[in-house]
């Protein structure tokens, strides 16, 4: 979940390493979510439209990024 968080630079090579470093029975229960990640996040979408490194922005709902700022009176 936090690869969109990180440098697009580095995205590939991260995502690999963790895969590489799951245990085989961690694997196994997990495929069925890695095969979808995988096809749809890595496949379908270019990285550079799912990373959101240094945009102040991280959300597709402007409103949810905006910074609070409670009523003063």
């Amino acid at each position: 979940m936090a690869l969109p968080l990180l440098p697009e630079s580095i995205i590939d090579d991260t995502y690999d390493q963790l895969l590489g470093n799951l245990s085989p029975q961690i694997r196994k229960t997990m495929n069925g979510l890695l095969d979808y990640f995988q096809d749809q996040w890595f496949t379908r979408v270019p990285i550079s439209q799912w990373c959101v490194h240094g945009l102040s922005m991280r959300t597709n709902n402007n409103a949810e990024g905006l910074p609070f700022y409670p009523y003063v009176t």
